[in-house]
Order: C-alpha cells, then structure tokens, then sequence
C-alpha cells in the first residue's frame, strides 16, 4: 500500500461519548434492498407519555436520536422533539430517510420544537444508485434536498450510507460530496444480514478486502476536506487506515419500548455475534471480531489474509485544525 495518508477526521462530536437511539416506530416507507428491521406484525407506536418516559433516562447524555423505521411517519414528531428537548442538555437529533424535510414548512416546527441535528441516509452520491438501492426513483435528490432545507433552517446535517457492493467504487466520490456540502459527519455502516438485505447478502454485500483497498482514497478526501467520519460495524482488520474513526459496540445505546412486541425488533438490533477472530484480533471492546452473517457466506480466508498484513493507521487531526475549504450547505443550489 503507498503512503498513509495523515490528518484525517476524529470521530464526530456527536460520538466523543456514547450516542442513545431512541426508537419511536417501527414502520417505513416501502420495504427497500437494505437491512431495515422489519418486524410482523408491526409493533405498535409508543404513545407520547411513553416516549416521555423512556426520555427520562437521557438526561445526561451527549447526544439523543430520534430514529426508527422511520420517525417522519408519525404526525406527533414535533411533539416528540419538544418531549426530548426538556428531558436532555445534550443535542437532540433526527435520524430519517430525509423525504419528508425537502420543504422548510415541514422542517420549521421540528426546529422550533428545539431539534439540534439531523442525520440522512445517501448511500450514493450516484442518484441512480442510491435510488436503486431504497427502490424509490427521485429519493436521492429530495434527500440532497432535504440537507439543504435542513441546514437553511438552522440544523446540524450529517450523511448516514450503508456499505454496499454497487456503490463502493463511488464512496470517495460520495466523501467528496458530503465536504463539499460541508456536512458535520459522514457516517459509514456496514451492511447486515437481515430484512430485504437477507435475501441479497451475496450481491449486496462488499468483501471486506475490497472495502479495505477503498479506504485510501476515502482518507484523500477527508484530509483535503477535513470530513469527520464515523465507521460502524466492521472489524479492525477490514478499517485499519481509518481505525481512528471506527465507532465501538458500546458507544451506541437504543432505547425501544417496552412490551413482547417490540422484542422482535430488539433482537434484530443486535449485530451478529462473531464467532470467529483473527489471530491478532485484541478482541471487544477494541474489535467486534468477525461477523457471523459474513463469516457464514464469504468464510475467514481473506480476513486472516487481511490481518497479516501491516498498516498504519492514519493520525487524525485535531477539531482546531479544521479549515473552511467546504463551500456552505446553504449556498448549494440543488433543484
């Protein structure tokens, strides 16, 4: 591998403690290719009280997320956001597919209501591939719609995309894109072996080898646009360049509802145990290890391969050393 690119992103602020998802439905859009959690029958939503008091347990964290399925479903959000806000100092923030904040009528109440930051899902900076990827045509550029809207109204906007085979070969591009639109974070997550994605593991999924041989080019973009990036879900050996920005099991917490119909949902939650390690693997909370959905398609050749070699993980920069090359969200034109 060439020279290791130096002075790349930390984590976000958002992850310098542990992050709290707090699920308030369970329902989407429209089954997708991707590992949503699908849950049958649908658990029933939790009623604002309920919300409340499962909001009660936030109150000294860093950073508390309203997500799902999909929160923009429920008519009842800005009240859900103002139940939040007075139970938590930290930042309040909305992880949502985006559909539904491409007009600032619909993102003025939210803000109003006291919502800090909000997190879209991009899986491509190729339209035609992110559209693909949700089944929807037209979705990615009402999201790119959505983080401008977003940001005109005030709020912190990050990028969420799911790693994918289709649209690996385009991820520096997609980094490039979420500098230019001077996002606050890009996070990177590992693609699971459940709901749609399931039946489609095999072509869905990148080997971790080839992820490994992207993350250069990744670090390039994230030097020049000094991009703080977030990785979820891969062991050390498939990240090691950008081992810095690896977020651990144990810095996200989910709060769900209570009830034996939400237990489905919870179990899904949970990323595959890994019953396999590499010989160097220093094991949890370091490394999450080998997971077991890929272990159980694509095996442990490559990734005992992988972690013979020797790679020095990049030096991230300091949050002083960020400079303004990123040109404004707000002064995008996006029509």
């Amino acid at each position: 591998m060439s020279r290791t690119p130096r002075g790349v992103a930390l984590l976000p602020d958002s992850l310098k403690s542990p992050e709290v998802r707090l699920v308030v439905n369970a329902g989407h859009r429209q089954a997708r290719r991707l590992d949503d959690v699908i849950t049958d029958p649908l658990p029933p939503d939790p009623t604002l009280d309920e919300i409340s008091a499962l909001a009660a347990s936030t109150a000294a964290v860093n950073a508390v997320w309203l997500t799902g399925g999909e929160p923009t479903l429920r008519a009842d959000l800005p009240q859900m956001v103002e139940i939040l806000r007075s139970r938590t100092t930290g930042t309040v923030g909305l992880s949502t597919d985006g559909l539904a904040l491409d007009t600032l009528a619909a993102v003025k109440p939210l803000r109003k209501a006291g919502l800090d930051r909000v997190r879209i899902a991009l899986h491509s900076a190729e339209p035609h591939a992110h559209d693909w990827l949700v089944r929807q045509p037209g979705a990615a550029r009402r999201a790119l719609r959505a983080l401008r809207v977003c940001a005109d109204a005030g709020l912190a906007v990050e990028i969420e995309a799911t790693l994918t085979r289709p649209t690996l070969p385009g991820l520096a591009h997609l980094c490039e894109l979420a500098g230019h639109l001077n996002v606050a974070a890009l996070h990177l997550r590992r693609l699971v072996a459940r709901g749609p994605a399931a039946e489609w593991f095999l072509g869905l999924s990148p080997r971790f080898a080839l992820i490994e041989a992207s993350w250069e080019e990744v670090a390039k973009v994230a030097l020049r646009r000094r991009l703080p990036l977030a990785i979820h879900g891969l062991p050390r050996c498939a990240a090691r360049l950008l081992d810095p920005c690896r977020v651990f099991p144990n810095m996200v917490r989910w709060i769900l509802p209570a009830g034996t119909s939400w237990q489905a949902f919870a179990a899904s939650l949970e990323e595959p145990s890994a019953p396999q390690r590499c010989p160097s693997c220093p094991g949890a909370p370091t490394c999450p290890g080998a997971p077991a959905d890929y272990v159980q398609h694509f095996g442990m050749g490559e990734l005992a391969s992988e972690d013979q070699e020797t790679v020095e993980p990049i030096v991230p920069w300091t949050e002083a050393e960020r400079h303004d090359t990123a040109v404004p969200l707000s002064l995008i034109h996006i029509s």
